[in-house]
């Protein structure tokens, strides 16, 4: 075995990557603050959320 660690498909830093929504949508909670945490970062949350006005 090596030192280098992989990433599984439920494994996420939320700040930069997105885990999988899991089909059965057992993860929802946890996607859904991620996904938001890294709108908000990337200061696209208002586009989401329709508070950003139209061009």
């Amino acid at each position: 075995m090596t030192g280098t660690s992989t990433a599984t498909k439920n494994t996420s830093s939320c700040l930069y990557d997105v885990l999988l929504l899991e089909d059965d949508g057992s993860n929802f909670q946890t996607w859904k603050y991620c996904i938001k945490t890294v709108l908000q970062i990337r200061d696209l949350w208002t586009v989401v959320d329709g508070t950003d006005p139209k061009p």
